[in-house]
């Protein structure tokens, strides 16, 4: 298979090099400004002036004969009488071998038509060698030592992506910028190469050639300058992007020739530029911003884009520009970079570049163009090559009548007033109409309605219709724009939609599930509880652009928290916090927690009731109280302890505190459940709670059943919702919980439990105090009761003084001042109420080692023991209080866990046989160790034969 060719590139290399090959090819030509002039070689030309060489684009012409070509492989070609695939490699093969001899350019009359200067003598390679590129460093010392480094770079590719060279910016010592080209060259009379800042000779490429070249399907986006492009590339519009070199004012030096037959989008800078002063102006020393802007289509950037579009349309191309307002409106210069940068502030640039946003520029800019030319404001640039054949254009791009708008439209009606109605009609449908690809109908771009043919003769004329359809030059769109124009435009519609605009405000698609935010609710819902809300609107809002978007796991529980717009915080702050109004300020508040107490005597009763409740015990109060005001006055803080209140009084007012009292302060956050609740798979109702009173959660079958989902709701820092229909997610983990029972052990507490503060009320909730709750909740006791909470000093003013025993209560000593503050680890103090509670709980190997341990059975010491001997001093206790015994490994197993067991040597020094030693399992009491200087296995003997003998009394107290 023969290797294709690359004639772009091809011909791009060497229109880069086209005064070395035409002094080759025609030696005896002359140059008439950018023309070469030569005679004609393959006539009898006598004459310099009818064959001339465009040496900016290529293309050239022998005005004598009409013959012409686009580029130099043409010209090769007709000059040697080969194809172009010929011609083709022959220059690609002279440009690889280079060593060109110097040009001396002379002028058609006979001056010298260049004056070197300093560069003149380096040229370009293009593209760049592959050795060269490891020595790109861009490092350039300019402006006697201004900033050496470029702000930014840009590389320039050919379509191959071969690397024709760079530009860079440098910032200057006054802070204006500059573009530099940075190209690879070679040195004409020494033929050294290295890397200099220097320009492309003739036609400068442009800055994206191989996006281009790449999807010849995809439009194209024309912006201004690097910066620009480099923004467009790096958002990923979907565009093949591409810019000139050196600004608005140098699009004509650049070759365009690479823009063939596409769909193009221009995206000119709004520019704000003022008319000049005048000279007596600027001597009278007027403000130049005092001048009237330019208009919008003088202005620099817009200027610009009007002649590269009048360029592109020339070449088959289909364009479009990006709307942009008056002068003075936006920034001046502000470009799609800063758009992208702005996030949609002043411009949505997906939207900008929708189909139904853009201008046409065939049906919107073709009288703007005319009057720019005529008043001289627009540069032409020089007329481009024709394509060596014409073709379709690719399929659903416009339809271009290349002998230009007009002649295949037949004559208008007779009368003026026939002529004006004619010429209203078909200027509208160019306006606003497209034809849809494939198909002998029409779409209005402005309302993505479809027309039959037969309808838009209805609706204008037959002769306006026919004639538009007949134009060729009707821009086509495919099936797909036309169903996308629709929905945007129903999208716009719902926009101004006063119900469709509260709709697309109250539900949030969270993505990456199959769940929605209802904003109205304040909470997560399926996608059926969706559509029976919204109705066949449901569809519309699914569909639409205007839909609020946000990622699934963007939607927290953290209260005191400021979250960003990316997030659904479900927090939106306590119910009571606008109405508090403090007797005093917080910094006069007393450091005493009782004389705080004094200041709100509107909430006396619930007081009195705290103190009922805590058996009028100062300590336990003041604990009570600090829990209750922490995750108030921090929203959002967990503690690591929780409430128990039970006993077997029914009516102390348990219910009455936690129900009546402190939910209302947390309003939505707050919950009370009970056993089902616990044990359901489903923990929807836990989420973006605060606090949850738990009512008798427990049956006597389940004591023991919940204990780890409990420790984890009291300690844990997250918790998996899970709700029906609606995807899971974590949550992070605020819950403070109280849990109420009236049962003597409502659960089972660990002895060294950490967790729980366990209250037994004593005696029911006096009548008489019952009535003065009602009567203050009746007022404002509860805010009153809020802003004790919230007034509380947070300290802890009784020292707990712990016992050796464990599940012993703490006695405690009054701190009054200086006390440590209460967090959310401060260990709860053991209460008596605890201690039963643990002690009802206990296994019963459990209860066994603690009577062992107190000497609580009958004349056995708690001293060193062997294994068996233990057992069966187990074995023993089960039967008399008639406990469930386990196995041996287990009962052994858990002893061990109080006690070290190994197999140790014992032997009695005062026995008849003092040497005689023996060795067992032996439990040894924690921390016993023999008196210095005697051997453990005598110290541990005696003991050994004492606990075996007084087992053995026990057993069988007759004796054996």
């Amino acid at each position: 298979m023969s290797q294709s060719i690359d004639f772009a590139t091809i011909s791009s290399s060497a229109l880069s090099s086209a005064d070395n090959l035409l002094a080759e090819w025609l030696p005896s030509g002359r140059y008439d400004g950018h023309e070469f002039v030569a005679l004609n070689p393959t006539r009898a030309d006598k004459k310099l002036g009818s064959f001339r060489i465009n040496t900016r684009t290529g293309a050239w012409a022998d005005f004598a004969t009409g013959d012409k070509g686009g580029d130099l492989i043409d010209l090769y070609a007709y000059l040697n009488s080969c194809n172009t695939a010929q011609a083709a490699r022959a220059i690609a093969e002279r440009l690889s071998l280079g060593n060109f001899a110097l040009v001396q350019k002379v002028a058609l009359d006979g001056g010298n038509a260049a004056k070197p200067g300093k560069n003149a003598r380096w040229q370009p390679i293009v593209p760049v060698p592959e050795f060269a590129l490891k020595t790109m460093n861009f490092r350039h010392s300019f402006r006697q030592g201004e900033r050496s480094e470029p702000v930014f770079t840009s590389v320039f590719r050919d379509a191959a992506g071969q690397v024709l060279g760079a530009v860079a910016r440098f910032i200057k010592s006054d802070g204006s910028k500059i573009d530099l080209p940075y190209t690879f060259c070679e040195n004409l009379d020494t033929h050294e190469k290295m890397w200099r800042w220097r320009g492309w000779p003739g036609l400068r490429p442009l800055y994206g050639l191989d996006a281009l070249a790449a999807d010849p399907s995809r439009p194209v986006l024309v912006v201004e300058g690097e910066k620009c492009k480099n923004a467009a590339d790096a958002a990923q519009l979907g565009y093949a992007v591409i810019t000139w070199h050196g600004g608005a004012g140098n699009w004509d030096k650049t070759d365009w020739s690479a823009v063939q037959n596409r769909r193009v989008i221009l995206w000119p800078d709004c520019d704000s530029q003022h008319e000049k002063l005048t000279a007596a102006e600027r001597k009278a020393g007027a403000d130049a911003e005092s001048k009237p802007y330019l208009d919008k289509y003088a202005q620099p950037g817009m200027a610009a884009m009007l002649g590269i579009a009048e360029q592109l349309q020339a070449q088959g191309c289909k364009v479009a520009f990006v709307r942009t307002p008056e002068p003075g409106v936006w920034p001046s210069g502000y470009d799609i970079a800063d758009a992208l940068a702005d996030r949609g502030q002043l411009i949505d640039v997906a939207e900008a570049l929708s189909w139904q946003h853009l201008a046409d520029y065939t049906a919107e800019y073709a009288e703007v163009l005319a009057a720019a030319k005529a008043s001289g404001s627009l540069k032409t640039a020089e007329p481009p090559p024709a394509p060596a054949t014409v073709g379709e254009p690719p399929e659903g791009e416009a339809r271009e009548n290349m002998g230009g708008g007009g002649e295949n439209i037949p004559e208008t009606a007779e009368t003026p007033e026939g002529e004006s109605r004619y010429q209203e009609n078909f200027d509208r449908l160019k306006r606003e109409f497209s034809l849809i690809e494939g198909k002998s109908r029409a779409v209005s771009r402005k309302t993505g309605v479809e027309y039959s043919r037969k309808a838009l003769v209805d609706h204008f004329c037959k002769k306006s219709v026919d004639n538009w359809f007949n134009w060729g030059r009707a821009p086509v769109m495919t099936q797909y724009e036309v169903n996308k124009l629709k929905r945007d435009r129903a999208a716009f519609q719902v926009a101004q939609d006063d119900d469709l605009k509260d709709m697309m405000a109250r539900y949030v698609y969270l993505d990456g599930s199959s769940s929605i935010w209802d904003n109205q609710l304040w909470r997560m819902i399926d996608q059926g509880s969706a559509k029976l809300a919204m109705g066949s609107q449901f569809k519309i809002w699914q569909d639409s652009p205007a839909r609020i978007v946000k990622r699934f796991d963007r939607v927290v529980f953290e209260p005191g928290r400021e979250m960003s717009d990316e997030y659904i915080n479900i927090y939106r702050g306590l119910p009571l916090a606008d109405k508090v109004q403090f007797p005093r300020p917080r910094e006069e508040m007393p450091t005493w927690w009782l004389d705080v107490l004094d200041l709100y005597p509107g909430c006396r009763a619930i007081q009195k009731l705290i103190a009922h409740l805590c058996n009028h015990d100062l300590q336990m109060m003041e604990f009570v109280y600090n829990w209750l005001a922490y995750p108030l006055q921090h929203p959002g803080a967990k503690l690591t302890t929780s409430l128990v209140m039970h006993g077997d009084v029914h009516g102390a007012g348990k219910s009455l505190l936690f129900e009546e009292i402190i939910k209302p302060m947390y309003g939505d956050y707050a919950a009370t459940l009970g056993q089902s609740d616990l044990e359901s798979n489903y923990t929807g109702n836990r989420s973006g709670k605060l606090f949850i009173v738990f009512e008798e959660i427990f049956n006597p079958k389940q004591k023991y059943d919940q204990s780890g989902a409990m420790k984890h709701m009291v300690t844990g820092k997250t918790m998996r919702i899970e709700r029906k229909f609606v995807d899971s997610y974590e949550e992070a983990n605020h819950i403070n919980c109280v849990f109420l029972s009236n049962e003597e052990q409502p659960f089972k507490i660990e002895e060294n439990d950490r967790r729980y503060f366990v209250i037994w009320p004593k005696t029911k909730l006096p009548e008489s105090l019952r009535l003065e709750l009602t009567e203050e909740l009746g007022a404002d006791g509860v805010l009153q009761f809020f802003m004790l909470l919230l007034s509380l000093p947070l300290t802890i003013n009784y020292r707990r003084i712990e016992s050796s025993d464990p599940v012993q209560p703490d006695a405690y000593e009054v701190i009054e001042e200086g006390g440590p503050r209460f967090d959310p680890h401060t260990k709860p103090p053991m209460t008596e109420a605890k201690a039963n509670v643990i002690n009802y709980g206990r296994y019963g190997w459990q209860t066994f080692y603690m009577e062992w341990e107190r000497g609580e059975i009958e004349n056995i010491p708690y001293c060193a023991a062997i294994t068996g001997d233990v057992w069966d001093l187990y074995l023993w206790w089960c039967t008399k209080n008639n406990e469930r015994q386990i196995s041996k490994s287990k009962f052994l197993q858990h002893i061990a866990s109080k006690m070290p067991r190994a197999r140790r040597w014992w032997r009695l020094p005062n026995s008849p046989r003092p040497e005689e030693k023996m060795q067992d399992n032996i439990f040894l009491p924690p921390g016993t160790r023999p008196p210095q200087g005697t051997p453990e296995m005598d110290f541990i003997g005696p003991q050994v034969l004492r606990f075996q003998q007084a087992v053995q009394d026990l057993r069988n107290p007759k004796g054996y």
